[in-house]
Parts: structure tokens; C-alpha cells; sequence
């Protein structure tokens, strides 16, 4: 039987970046920590908010705890919290992880007996910040702090650390996903897109469909793969709009044409129809804007289940990459930037959803359990 813990959501910290404490900051209509808090609540008895501003975060009803020294410092925070956890096992998390996974903290509890702390390894390496703590753990943290050695990392080579590898961690989880830290505007603005059409999402009615972009480089295969991937969906019962981007540019509407003509007249959209066939055309606009991109997908209308693009690598909407070996050896984008690589490598993205290049089947099951088509 797992012992109890007990739960601290750091919530102190300078936000340099953000320009604004965290804890508090809304995310889709509710504050970051409560929404750590919501995932987490129903795994302990003693949850609750360490560091802070207490006059500010009074209002999410949780339990405050304060920092134990003056000096912000991660080692800092997670120390408090271990001293002041009602427990002796302690998890602590980072306010500004949203997508805190219940199931990862349940796994990683069985692995503590016998260790001082229990610390999951992402891709960007060991996750401190979403780890298990003992009270065993303060006499070390406490000399490291003193003596102003305030990196955390090197305060766990004091320890019995049971460092957990993204491959003894549930499959089902998307890693990326939960180890997402909303630390700018643009990455709050990102983690309300996940929201909108992540797992999150499932069961609400969304007001535009999820979207995915599959980029890669030239030559990588991505229509083939995709003509694929949207037949399985389709026949599936799936409805898939698709978008694609060419940086070449298009030319469906010839010039000198009547839909050409009235097009440069000002209409828009202008539309042809023919037996089998009706066709829009409407001003363009430079569609590697992301804002365009979301136009594009407020076009594709509500009734479809799942929009998916080709290209749009800048986008803040999730992407996926697909990358073959004859054609580079590295991946278009930082794996951080990834939801999942579709790959000829096996070692193409450690710690990355990925599949081979002929697993259309996989690709499908990952995007139905994602979105929650």
C-alpha cells in the first residue's frame, strides 16, 4: 500500500519573465494553481499553496504555507514545503504547470520507498519541480541554502535520488504535455489552445474543432502520410478538414477569369460553380500568421471533428513532425515544441510520442485519445 503525502504547489517565485506572480494568473477562466490543485486534490489529505503572495491568493481557498527563508529560490521553496507538509513523504509541483497529471504523481509514489526523493526525467532532462520529497531531504537542503548554494539540482547530489526515465513512465501519457511550464504570455496563450482542444476538452462543446499542423521538411512525406492518416480517420467516422500551406503560392483562379475579376473588384469570398464542384476564393493573406492559421480554421466551420494542416511550423498550434532519415538526420523543430514525431529514427525524439513512418494506425489511435474524437 502507497504511504500518504502529502501536496505543495510552489506558488512564490519572481515571474521575471511572465511580469506578474503566477499562481493567480487565469488560464481559460480559472487560476493556474487552481488548476494544479483540481488535478491533484482527490491524491491527499494535505494539499496546499507554498510561498506567495498571500493577500493575493487568499482567494483560492487553499491552505498557505510560507517560505521558511527571505532569499526566492526554487531549493528554497521546495524545502519549505517539506517542512511544512503534514506528512513526511511530500509531492511538490510548480504552480505554473497546468496540466499536472494524476496518474504520473500515483506512478511515481510506488517508486519512493527507500528514497529520499523521487524525480521523474523529461526530455529537457530531471523535473525537480514535479517531484516526491522526504523530510530525510532537509538537513542537506538546509546546509545548501546556508552556505548560498541555491541550485536545486545540486542540492538532489546529496541524496538517495530514484531518478524515473520517461520510458518507466506510463505510455499513455503525453510527457510534453504534463511537463508544460507556462512561463511567458505566449506560452499561457499556447496552454489555452491545449486546453481548448486537448483531453481537456472532451465531453464540452468546443467552439472550433482541434487542430494539428504536420510539418517536417521538404521532401519528408508528409501528403502521403497524411492522405493516409485521413482515410483511416474518415473511415473511422471521422470528419477531417485539411489545410495546407504552400510557400510557393497557389494559383486556382486564373487571371483575367470572372471569379479573378470580381475577386479584384472586392468580392470576397467569390464563388464558381460547376457540375460536381463548387470552389471559394477570397483575398489572401499571409498565411504563416498564426492569426491567419486560426481564420483558416474558424473557415473549416464547426461540423467537422478534427482540422489538419500541413505546415505552419511557426504556429502555436500543437505539430507534429515528420522526419525521414535520408532526407536529415535532425528534426525541423526543438522537440519541446512537439506534441508527437513521426520518425524512420527510433531515436529521432527521446521522450516525444513517436512513431514509425508506416504506423497510420497509431498516428490515429494518438490523435482520437488526444483530442477525444
Amino acid at each position: 500500500m502507497v504511504e500518504k503525502y502529502s501536496i505543495a504547489i510552489l506558488a512564490g517565485g519572481s515571474s521575471r519573465r511572465m511580469g506578474t506572480g503566477k499562481a493567480g494568473l487565469a488560464l481559460a477562466g480559472k487560476p493556474l494553481a487552481a488548476r494544479v490543485a483540481e488535478a491533484l486534490k482527490p491524491l491527499s489529505d494535505d494539499i496546499f499553496l507554498a510561498g506567495g503572495d498571500v493577500a493575493r491568493l487568499q482567494q483560492l481557498g487553499l491552505p498557505m504555507r510560507a517560505d521558511q527563508y527571505k532569499m526566492q529560490s526554487s531549493l528554497v521553496g521546495v524545502y519549505s514545503a517539506i517542512a511544512a507538509a503534514g506528512h513526511s513523504l511530500c509531492f511538490v509541483t510548480a504552480c505554473d504547470m497546468p496540466f499536472a497529471s494524476a496518474g504520473l504523481v500515483r506512478h511515481l509514489a510506488e517508486m519512493a520507498p527507500g528514497w529520499d526523493a523521487v524525480v521523474p526525467v523529461s526530455r529537457r532532462g530531471p523535473e525537480p519541480l514535479f517531484a516526491f520529497y522526504r523530510r530525510s531531504c532537509l538537513p542537506a537542503m538546509r546546509k545548501s541554502i546556508e552556505g548560498n548554494e541555491l541550485s536545486i539540482r545540486d542540492a538532489l547530489k546529496r541524496l538517495r535520488v530514484r531518478r524515473a526515465a520517461a520510458a518507466e513512465l506510463p505510455r499513455d501519457l503525453d510527457l510534453s504535455r504534463v511537463f508544460t511550464n507556462v512561463n511567458t504570455k505566449d506560452d499561457l496563450d499556447r496552454a489555452g489552445l491545449m486546453i481548448r482542444s486537448g483531453p481537456g476538452a472532451r465531453g464540452k462543446r468546443r467552439t472550433e474543432p482541434p487542430l494539428v499542423c504536420f510539418v517536417g521538411k521538404k521532401d519528408s512525406g508528409k501528403t502521403t502520410f497524411l492522405e493516409k492518416l485521413v482515410a483511416h480517420l474518415t473511415a473511422g467516422g471521422n470528419r477531417v478538414a485539411f489545410i495546407k500551406h504552400d510557400v510557393h503560392g497557389i494559383k486556382l483562379d486564373r487571371e483575367g477569369s470572372d471569379t479573378w475579376r470580381l475577386s479584384r473588384a472586392g468580392a470576397s469570398p467569390a464563388i464558381i460553380a460547376a457540375p460536381g464542384l463548387i470552389a471559394s476564393f477570397s483575398k489572401t493573406f499571409d498565411t504563416e500568421a498564426d492569426d491567419s492559421l486560426n481564420a483558416l480554421v474558424r473557415g473549416a466551420g464547426n461540423d467537422v471533428d478534427i482540422v489538419i494542416a500541413e505546415g505552419f511550423k511557426t504556429s502555436h498550434a500543437d505539430r507534429i513532425e515528420i522526419s525521414r532519415q535520408r532526407r536529415s538526420t535532425r528534426l525541423a523543430l526543438p522537440t519541446k515544441e512537439l506534441a508527437a514525431v513521426i520518425s524512420d529514427r527510433a531515436d529521432a525524439a527521446p521522450g516525444v510520442p513517436s512513431f514509425g513512418l508506416n504506423d497510420i494506425e497509431g498516428v490515429a489511435t494518438f490523435l482520437k485519445q488526444r483530442y477525444g474524437l
